[in-house]
């Protein structure tokens, strides 16, 4: 018997950073596809709301980020670009603060229209707004990995959410025939 990680006819709003996603799935020896990211969850959940954050643009980490990014608009994301913000002395790009925020703005938007988060990311930084939305009443559920070196969730964020589901096994989870 296989249990189900999301509850029947519970609402979920699907928020993506794509740095996290395309490690992950870099992890795992494949591309990103963002629309079959959306159909194993689709599996899983009825899937309210899917919003995408796009990494920080020419990172030569991610080279893939901008087809990726089209992928995800064409299989139904709402993508969430906030501007790259130059500041301070050294000219540094401020662009981790400035999704943060996006993503609050998302969370906090998504709060009157779904019943749980599922939150692609392993950020740290991302743990006082699994708070924020779980004192509003939703649950909230990281996918990341943590079985990758380095690890691409932070453990803050792992034990603050109501769940957390490794990557490696969405695609088990979804079909587990």
């Amino acid at each position: 018997m296989t249990v189900s990680v999301f509850p029947p006819g519970e609402r979920t709003g699907v928020l993506v950073h794509e740095p996290t996603y395309l490690a992950c799935a870099a992890a795992q020896g494949r591309d990103a596809d963002p629309l079959a990211l959306r159909r194993s969850l689709a599996r899983l959940t009825h899937v309210s709301a899917l919003v995408y954050f796009p990494g920080l643009p020419g990172d030569p980490e991610f080279p893939q980020s901008a087809d990726t990014k089209a992928a995800a608009s064409v299989a139904g994301f709402r993508i969430v670009e906030p501007p790259a913000v130059w500041s301070g002395s050294y000219g540094r790009c401020d662009w981790s603060k400035q999704q943060l925020a996006e993503t609050a703005v998302a969370m906090v938007n998504l709060s009157h229209r779904v019943d749980h988060i599922l939150l692609v990311s392993g950020d740290a930084a991302m743990t006082p707004l699994v708070q924020m939305v779980q004192r509003m009443g939703l649950r909230v559920s990281v996918l990341s990995s943590a079985r990758k070196r380095p690890r691409l969730v932070a453990d803050t964020v792992r034990r603050q959410a109501d769940q957390f589901i490794e990557y490696q096994d969405l695609e088990r989870l979804a079909c587990p025939d």
